[in-house]
């Protein structure tokens, strides 16, 4: 049973922590179009993120990190259909 509610922050609010949020993180269309492409020609996601990071600047400046660019290829690895599927 709760006694009290205190609805006051009790640490300041960091704005480059919410990419961290499922809610902010999001892949754009060119990016996973990116991504698929570069591991149809064989170069990993570690190296595909990484020049991503180069090419942004930043980690901070991407709206996703590598374990999200690693998930949505697996996604689409199982979805690819291969000869005669």
């Amino acid at each position: 049973m709760l006694t009290t509610v205190n609805l006051e922050h009790n640490h300041d609010l960091i704005p480059t922590d919410s990419r961290h949020f499922a809610m902010n993180k999001k892949i754009r269309t060119h990016v996973k179009r990116r991504l698929e492409i570069n591991d149809q020609a064989g170069i990993g996601v570690a190296r595909s993120y990484h020049s991503m990071v180069v090419e942004a600047g930043e980690y901070e400046s991407l709206t996703f990190d590598k374990r999200d660019a690693r998930n949505y290829i697996n996604r689409a690895r199982r979805l690819r259909l291969g000869e005669g599927d």
